[in-house]
């Protein structure tokens, strides 16, 4: 299990994940299956893009509208 956090990245229009060794995930596809840490809890969730809104958003239930930018992640 690696951790990192969750950034935005321009250059391939996509979230990836920085780890704490400073290296890359890559960049995350929609389906990618993480866990996020909110509110003291880590939550199983994915990550995916909605076409007619241009937004990335969590597919967990509750998370949709949470913001990703910034977020504590193992995967």
């Amino acid at each position: 299990m690696r951790y990192g956090t969750f950034y935005y990245d321009k250059s391939i229009g996509r979230y990836d994940i920085i780890f704490e060794d400073g290296s890359y995930y890559g960049g995350l596809s929609c389906g990618t299956g993480f866990e996020v840490f909110i509110n003291n809890n880590w939550i199983n969730t994915g990550i995916e893009y909605d076409h007619s809104t241009n937004e990335w958003y969590l597919s967990a239930k509750g998370l949709n509208d949470t913001r990703i930018d910034g977020l504590v992640v193992r995967i």
